[in-house]
């Protein structure tokens, strides 16, 4: 059943990253004035996703219920201060695009 998952978790990663791949380079072809905005957008998305990814291989690899709620509540923890940080750096705040998706440790 592990093996499935981890397959399927790979799968839909490389899918995503595919996706990601192609929608980037159709945000770039275009010329507009929120093209900026647009490939900020598809950037943070990007990474949201790889945690998310990240996070699903960590659950798998869980030993019991208190260690999955332990990688719960710390991924809940960091995903909100990543959004405030994304929320900031959309909304024209003070954060860097190098910061802004940092993992918090």
């Amino acid at each position: 059943m592990r093996n499935f998952a981890v397959k399927s978790v790979d799968q839909a990663e490389r899918a995503i990253s595919t996706f990601m791949e192609s929608a980037s380079k159709s945000v770039a072809m275009v010329s507009s004035p929120m093209n900026d905005a647009a490939q900020q957008a598809l950037a943070i998305t990007e990474k949201n996703l790889m945690a998310a990814f990240e996070h699903a291989r960590k659950l798998m690899n869980a030993k019991d219920i208190n260690e999955v709620m332990q990688l719960q509540t710390e991924f809940l923890r960091n995903q909100f201060g990543v959004a405030t940080e994304q929320s900031k750096q959309m909304s024209g705040g003070i954060a860097s695009p190098e910061r802004c998706c940092e993992r918090r440790a």
